[in-house]
């Protein structure tokens, strides 16, 4: 038995998650439910990038989406906050944990043009999530979510897009000054 493999007994750690822990990091054994050291554990780390890309698209979403729920709900539309601004959160904070959390990885966007791209992305994903979203609760699903998406599109996609696109390059100088000035790990 190696070292590194001596060091893991009793964990739940398998020979494929040492093999592609990162280098430098030790992987740590110890007893009850301890898998890793808290500076190699990736997979939270990566799941944390995902929910944080997830909750900064949702609250841009609920932002954008409040004055068309005011708007619906004085007119009288029924379900309105369920409709505008319910499940416009729920499909951007999908759409963000699914393609907004690569911008903050440097080998996945490396310039801000690209960040701004991945926003877009981000945003046109959240307008097919919420189609979807409609079209599930409504009698003819293909036609209604169809409609919902152009809709959509045409009512507030001139607006979306754009702030998506700042916002993915935001993110990305926000992680630029972020690792600018992080302190190096210690050898």
């Amino acid at each position: 038995m190696t070292a590194k493999r001596a060091d893991t007994v009793g964990t739940a750690l398998t020979r494929p998650m040492e093999k592609n822990a990162p280098r430098g990091h030790v992987l740590r054994g110890g007893g009850g439910n301890t898998i890793s050291s808290r500076a190699s554990d990736w997979e939270v780390l990566e799941l944390r990038r995902r929910v944080s890309a997830g909750v900064w698209s949702a609250r841009i979403a609920l932002v954008v989406s409040v004055p068309f729920g005011i708007a619906a709900w004085a007119t009288g539309a029924e379900h309105a906050w369920f409709m505008y601004m319910l499940l416009p959160v729920v499909a951007a904070f999908f759409a963000g944990s699914l393609f907004g959390a690569a911008i903050c990885s440097r080998q996945r966007v490396p310039d801000d043009s690209l960040a701004g791209r991945r926003g877009a992305l981000v945003a046109l994903s959240a307008y097919i999530i919420f189609a979807m979203e409609a079209a599930a609760m409504s009698v003819t699903p293909l036609e209604t979510g169809l409609n919902v998406f152009m809709g959509a599109l045409l009512v507030s996609g001139w607006l979306v897009f754009p702030v998506a696109f700042f916002a993915g390059i935001m993110a990305f100088r926000a992680r630029e000054g972020a690792l600018r000035y992080r302190k190096p790990a210690k050898a």
